[in-house]
């Protein structure tokens, strides 16, 4: 009985660390970039991920405005960060940056980890909310508050609006490892379904019935989004 218990895991260690190099074959590198600095500060981002920069006074950058992007896609990025000399306006930069081919549009909301604003959060760097859209942040633990917590940051018009911490609990991706997770989860109270990494015969995920109560949290079984109720 030892044997098959033991070459499951074997088995399962060798496909979480399949996955792993898969993503590390598909991360970039930190880009380089004089007079200016990144929304973040990584060695590596994964594939997919959108890196904001901006540029110091007197600059700008050669694409977009005065904020730009760049997107990490198979182990390169989608242009080369660059500031340029602005000639015109050095001394002024607006709180927007434009569309290719459309209107301004307002720059986004920075999370500064110094600043006591932002103290509540668990910020281990500066983060980006993009303008219009909510993120989910962990709360930071304390004495009369230990179980795990998280508030929505909303960025509108360049203002950041800030809820209240609520708890939750943490779906990570090694005790739930059947659930389609890139990285551990907050997951707020109540329930709701989550897809798993199994797929039915038509190439859709299987579902799995996630409920949080109270900091505690139970997983079901995976099954057809048709039988979930």
């Amino acid at each position: 009985m030892g044997e098959p218990k033991c070459l499951f895991f074997v088995l399962l260690i060798w496909c979480l660390g399949s996955v792993h190099a898969q993503d590390s074959q598909q991360s970039c590198p930190k880009p380089e970039l004089k007079q200016g600095y990144f929304g973040s500060d990584e060695e590596t981002y994964q594939h997919g991920t959108e890196l904001y920069y901006a540029c110091e006074k007197g600059w700008k950058p050669a694409v977009e405005g005065w904020w730009a992007m760049v997107k990490c896609e198979n182990r390169k990025w989608s242009h080369t960060p660059q500031c340029i000399g602005d000639e015109a306006s050095p001394n002024v930069r607006p709180s927007a940056r434009p569309q290719p081919g459309g209107p301004f549009l307002p720059a986004p909301c920075t999370l500064d980890k110094n600043k006591r604003t932002f103290d509540m959060l668990d910020l281990t760097k500066d983060m980006f909310v993009k303008e219009g859209e909510s993120q989910t942040f962990l709360c930071k633990k304390n004495d009369n508050w230990k179980s795990p917590s998280a508030a929505d940051v909303r960025c509108q018009n360049g203002q950041v609006t800030i809820g209240r911490c609520a708890l939750g609990c943490i779906l990570d991706t090694w005790n739930h490892h059947w659930l389609d997770l890139t990285q551990d989860m907050f997951v707020k109270e109540g329930r709701q379904t989550w897809n798993c990494n199994q797929k039915d015969y038509t190439g859709r995920h299987l579902v799995a019935d996630v409920k949080c109560q109270s900091g505690y949290l139970t997983v079901g079984g995976c099954k057809s989004n048709a039988t979930v109720g």
